[in-house]
């Protein structure tokens, strides 16, 4: 907590006080691979290992998790050992367009992600609703993005993440499905963050099925989704949403076609 100004608006004028204000804090961690170091990130300071895991995974680096010999997670630092054909990958990351996510070039193109799960209207909400009630951090500070695994078979929510950054807590829920080798054809990744194309690869990179935001997709996200045959809906608030590809997979929308 910190000590802040706060000013309000008040008949005849502003009333000016001083209070003290929750506020989140950064941790920057450096992934080296192999004894160089490849990225480095400014993340919220839980669930490392996780992160890790879900970044390498979802960026196209690692395939497997079996491809990882060793994982150390020390002060700010996460040592990982790998075999020889991580490195090879490593030697063409790209910069992706947002927020300078790095990505190693699609290397299935023509990936089609493959699930008969299905989703009713009302189970898109109560996903975005599960979402937030389990958003303390954002309740207290308002300063995190969280993203959460729904069950798409049994309507539940499997784990939700808070974190700084909207691609980290992605990274996170992924790198946890991971650990517990969940079939990620049914579940849905839930984000409270805009979706741009490099969240679409990394939900086609494990074969996630659908992403629900309370946010907007790019343009450019929406068309990697139709590509690759991932259900996409964003902005669910209050009682309305909008779906960018792939209908069929909400009950009702079966017959929709979009141009």
């Amino acid at each position: 907590k910190l000590a802040v100004v706060r000013v309000e608006l008040a008949k005849g004028g502003i009333v000016v006080s001083v209070v003290e204000d929750f506020l989140v804090r950064e941790y920057v961690v450096s992934i080296v691979i192999n004894g160089v170091e490849i990225r480095r990130y400014i993340i919220s300071k839980d669930m490392v290992e996780e992160f890790v895991l879900g970044n390498l995974y979802s960026m196209g680096l690692v395939r497997d998790l079996s491809e990882i010999e060793d994982l150390v997670v020390s002060e700010n630092r996460v040592n990982v050992k790998v075999v020889p054909e991580v490195l090879k990958r490593a030697s063409v990351l790209t910069i992706a367009p947002s927020c300078g996510e790095q990505v190693v070039p699609e290397e299935q193109a023509q990936l089609i992600v493959k699930s008969d799960v299905k989703i009713r209207v009302e189970k898109v909400f109560e996903a975005i609703n599960q979402l937030f009630m389990r958003s303390r951090v954002f309740r207290i500070t308002g300063g995190v993005h969280v993203a959460s695994l729904y069950d798409l078979e049994g309507s539940e929510t499997l784990v939700a993440v808070e974190d700084l950054g909207r691609h980290s807590t992605v990274d996170k829920v992924i790198g946890w499905g991971l650990l517990r080798n969940i079939d990620f054809s049914k579940v849905a990744i839930v984000t409270s963050g805009r979706v741009f194309s490099d969240m679409v690869s990394k939900a086609v990179r494990v074969r996630v099925p659908l992403i629900i935001s309370k946010s907007a997709p790019s343009y450019e996200a929406v068309l990697k989704a139709r590509k690759h045959s991932v259900t996409l809906v964003g902005f669910v608030r209050g009682n309305r949403f909008n779906v960018y590809s792939e209908p069929y997979r909400i009950v009702g929308l079966e017959k929709v076609k979009l141009g």
